[in-house]
């Protein structure tokens, strides 16, 4: 019975071990995307700036800036179900004054975009 409880008790130790390294890891790798947002709020920021520059190559990657819209989860969910509805033969009118209402058209957000080289 000892043996078997060592060894459950070594288990959880090395398990242990192991979600210690991933809570470490874990942390390294917020501060590195929350560093990479950083930075990338000021290449943005640059290019903006440079209007003549359109997009930076390196050896590994390039890099350019492009406008998107942001999507919103309820509201496609919503078209879809319009579109699934006006299939069917039914009115969508209310719902579509509804989402006019509720909804209001997005801005065009600004976004580096990185594009890697083959």
């Amino acid at each position: 019975m000892k043996k078997k409880t060592a060894l459950l008790v070594r288990k959880i130790n090395e398990i242990d071990k192991k979600y210690s390294e991933l809570e470490i890891k874990k942390h390294e790798i917020l501060t590195l995307l929350k560093d990479m947002k950083e930075m990338e709020k000021t290449i943005i920021k640059l290019f903006k700036k440079n209007k003549h520059v359109v997009n930076i190559e390196t050896k590994q990657r390039v890099f350019l800036i492009k406008k998107r819209k942001e999507v919103n989860d309820k509201e496609t969910t919503l078209k879809r179900l319009m579109h699934h509805l006006e299939k069917k033969g039914e009115n969508t009118d209310k719902i579509k004054e509804w989402t006019k209402t509720h909804f209001k058209k997005q801005k065009e957000k600004t976004c580096l975009c990185v594009l890697r080289k083959i």
